[in-house]
């Protein structure tokens, strides 16, 4: 099979880098860059990007398909002007980006999670908009298209709540549209749309969970105890307002290391990874750091995960 790895430049993995990130430095030169939550196929943002070629866009996408797909419409037409991440879009919203960054937001058609029981899911709560309200400059602003009225109008007063917006009005069915799949399906059926708007006026206060260029690592003198380690498998630790639990340990047949596989929990945002515990070449002591295939994010629990375990293993000496 035929790979084109050309299209790999446009993928930006932030979880090898300091957060947060001044998207400009993503692509070289000083200009305007606008944010695309969920971009789905990418009809939006590759039009956006191929008729706006002096500004540069950042989408960002939990669907792996829908990666993929943008990249290959990205380099058949040869835009530069793009990049994308693949990550949730509340905690990419939130962590990734410095403040006063962006010059526009746009939030296409989001899934607006109807169920009551589904309603953490939804981005229109006034923590997301805090979120957007710290990575756009002065003055830029957010745009927001769904066909789901209460989702349109839950999103305005949040927008409202922060007080870190001002002109924000509720459209029905507005006379230019942002020409998705979606919206056309909608304009078929006959249904309304509803747009969101509004201008940021100032930067609100938030708390992130990632920051630091550290790399989360403990030294233990002396031997561990694998008695102590095996304890620790299956048991929920919950430190610090984060939550972690160890699922399974796995040994090298030639190397004197163990990988424990882990899954980290920061609010509603979980990310499973693999602790590395090796034997220091001539000398007796072990450490114990973050396994550097599939990084996770440097959250706290990440590091309270990897932290407790080195306690553990010199508890068990």
């Amino acid at each position: 099979m035929n790979i084109n790895v050309n299209v790999l430049r446009y993928f930006v993995d932030p979880s090898s880098m300091d957060l947060p990130i001044n998207p400009v430095t993503l692509f070289g030169k000083d200009k305007d860059v606008f944010l695309e939550v969920g971009f789905g196929n990418g009809e939006f943002l590759v039009e956006m990007a191929e008729r706006n070629p002096e500004k540069a866009f950042i989408g960002l996408e939990l669907s792996l398909i829908s990666l993929v797909k943008v990249q290959k419409q990205l380099d058949k037409k040869q835009l530069e002007n793009v990049r994308v991440i693949l990550v949730d879009a509340r905690f990419g919203t939130r962590e990734l980006f410095c403040e006063d960054s962006f010059s526009g937001f746009y939030m296409n058609f989001p899934c607006p999670w109807p169920k009551k029981s589904h309603a953490r899911k939804r981005l229109n709560d006034r923590n997301f908009l805090s979120s957007i309200a710290t990575i756009l400059r002065k003055d830029a602003f957010f745009q927001l298209y769904t066909d789901d009225e209460n989702f349109a109008t839950d999103f305005m007063r949040s927008a409202e709540a922060t007080g870190c917006f001002k002109a924000i009005e509720l459209t029905k069915n507005p006379n230019t549209g942002v020409n998705t799949r979606y919206e056309q399906k909608w304009k078929r059926e006959n249904r309304d749309i509803f747009r969101v708007r509004g201008k940021k006026i100032s930067t609100p206060g938030i708390e992130r969970l990632c920051g630091g260029d550290e790399m989360p690592h403990r030294l233990v003198e002396g031997e561990i105890s694998e008695e102590a380690l095996k304890e620790a498998i299956n048991k929920h630790f919950k430190k610090n307002n984060v939550v972690y639990i160890y699922k399974d340990i796995y040994q090298d047949m030639f190397n004197k290391r163990y990988l424990v596989e882990t899954i980290a929990v920061d609010g509603d945002f979980e990310q499973k990874f693999y602790i590395e515990i090796k034997k220091k070449p001539g000398k007796r002591a072990w450490i114990v750091r973050l396994n550097g295939h599939g990084l996770p994010f440097r959250t706290r629990a990440v590091k309270e995960a990897v932290f407790n375990l080195a306690e553990i293993l010199e508890k068990g000496d």
